[in-house]
């Protein structure tokens, strides 16, 4: 199994979420509504960790099946945790 190159993969799929992140943000300030820093603030935060992951120097680009999964799964998880941090900037969820 090749970490480095899960971390770098997953670095991708973050850096597109923050990205992501951006569209209600615009939305936000468009319609003047209170949220918008809390788009901003997560997808600053979100870009800053997908930067710092995709850092990592890669050996191998040996990329094989259970790579793939693991990917798959952790992309899943990560993108529901920064996903979820608008909702707690904003306060929606205590």
């Amino acid at each position: 199994m090749n970490i480095r190159l899960i971390i770098k993969n997953l670095s991708i799929v973050i850096c597109i979420e923050a990205l992501c992140m951006l569209l209600p943000f615009f939305i936000a300030l468009l319609y003047g509504q209170n949220d918008a820093k809390a788009f901003l603030f997560s997808a600053l935060i979100t870009l800053c960790a997908g930067l710092l992951m995709f850092r990592i120097k890669v050996k191998t680009n040996n990329f094989y099946i259970r790579d793939g999964f693991a990917v798959v799964a952790l992309s899943w998880i990560l993108v529901s945790v920064f996903g979820s941090l608008p909702f707690l900037f904003s306060g929606a969820i205590t």
